[in-house]
């Protein structure tokens, strides 16, 4: 029995009838996430074939990607950080986030070296 995979598929085309026709191939094959972003949950027969027909639309000037979602779940995200009213930007975010853990790091060895 095949196992089926996730795959996110991502298009751009400088050509609005191939863009059509990228998105409506897409749609008979997954959920739309954005305008040119779709998810898929295909097995390996649907992936080979979806393939095919999207090399038979799209040209040299368009792009098409195709990611495996992984099946094993991803670490959570960190939290958002806010700072009054106004949410802090995801890099500065990340940035005090970490650079916060080395500083109760360094508190807990001071503690446990009393």
């Amino acid at each position: 029995m095949s196992q089926e995979q996730l795959w996110v598929i991502a298009y751009d085309s400088p050509s609005n009838k191939r863009r059509r026709k990228l998105a409506k191939l897409l749609e008979g094959y997954g959920e739309r996430l954005q305008w040119s972003v779709f998810e898929c949950r295909l097995q390996p027969h649907q992936l080979r074939r979806l393939r095919q027909l999207l090399a038979c639309i799209a040209t040299a000037e368009d792009s098409v990607r195709i990611w495996a979602v992984p099946q094993r779940p991803l670490p959570p995200s960190p939290p958002e950080i806010q700072a009054g009213s106004t949410p802090m930007p995801a890099a500065q975010a990340a940035s005090a986030s970490s650079s916060s853990r080395v500083a109760m790091g360094s508190c807990r060895r001071r503690a446990n070296s009393r």
